[in-house]
């Protein structure tokens, strides 16, 4: 729970000797986030069945009003081919977002902050305009046979509000900065 906390509150850094993108720890705004925004599997590493089956992991929001406007989504796995995994966060309403489609290199295992540091397979602007409160579940699929693999950690950062529209392409010129001062 807490190492998640201080994941998706760090600012984003590239490691220069490999290239990795990694968030810095940033335990002031860690200690300021509403836990009602964060939501953690408590509990031991679990195994994954060998190209069988699948294993969940879920975390609750609570307490949070509003709607999503974003979701980060830290995620953990032990496995020594991420390429024979899948990942898909499951909402609370039951809207799921492929996280991981077997991609990645061998002896790499994920962990990775989808939302942040890392690209989902499928856009998490699925969950925007969603409910956020209830329980959102990681499912890890092992597609193939020969190497087994657990999950370690997972949690879920939840932004509420509305969802920021991207400022379209055409209208570049017709918009314009608007700046206050109080």
């Amino acid at each position: 729970g807490i190492l998640g906390i201080l994941r998706s509150t760090g600012d984003v850094i590239t490691d220069p000797r490999n290239g990795i993108l990694t968030p810095r720890i940033d335990t002031l705004a860690a200690v300021q986030l509403a836990p009602s925004r964060f939501g953690a599997y408590i509990g031991g590493a679990f195994a994954v069945p060998d190209g069988t089956g699948s294993a969940s992991a879920a975390a609750t929001i609570s307490g949070l009003s509003g709607s999503v406007a974003s979701v980060q989504v830290w995620a953990q796995i032990d496995h020594p081919d991420p390429r024979e995994l899948q990942l898909r966060l499951t909402g609370p309403d039951g809207t799921s977002v492929l996280l991981h489609d077997r991609t990645g290199t061998p002896q790499r295992p994920i962990n990775a902050v989808y939302g942040r540091t890392d690209v989902s397979a499928q856009p998490l602007s699925a969950f925007q305009g969603r409910i956020a409160n209830g329980i959102w579940t990681l499912t890890v699929q092992d597609q193939a046979a020969g190497a087994t693999g657990r999950i370690r950690n997972f949690s879920v950062l939840v932004t509420p509000g509305q969802p920021v529209a991207a400022i379209p392409a055409q209208a570049d010129g017709s918009v314009l900065p608007v700046v206050g001062r109080v």
